[in-house]
């Protein structure tokens, strides 16, 4: 029995997008909750937790930090799982 070589297409078209993992991120100090509005095309104006999507590689705490940072400049601790 011979052996053959078959080709597999693993572009983004064949295989369709990658899925996403989104984060959300309750800040929470003196029993307040912080909150953004929201300036996208999707639910524009409308308040929501600091977050996005984990980069590829990334842990969630990375993640976390991360769209911490990039939307309100702020450095948070004691990161804890609320759900995964």
């Amino acid at each position: 029995m011979g052996s053959r070589l078959v080709k597999i297409d693993s572009s983004e078209e064949a295989r369709g997008p990658a899925p996403k993992v989104g984060v959300g991120v309750f800040v929470i100090k003196d029993n307040k909750t912080l909150l953004g509005k929201r300036r996208s095309s999707i639910g524009d104006s409308i308040f929501a937790l600091p977050g996005g999507h984990l980069e590829f590689g990334e842990i969630f705490e990375e993640c976390a930090l991360r769209e911490v940072k990039e939307e309100t400049g702020l450095d948070i601790n004691n990161i804890e799982f609320v759900s995964l």
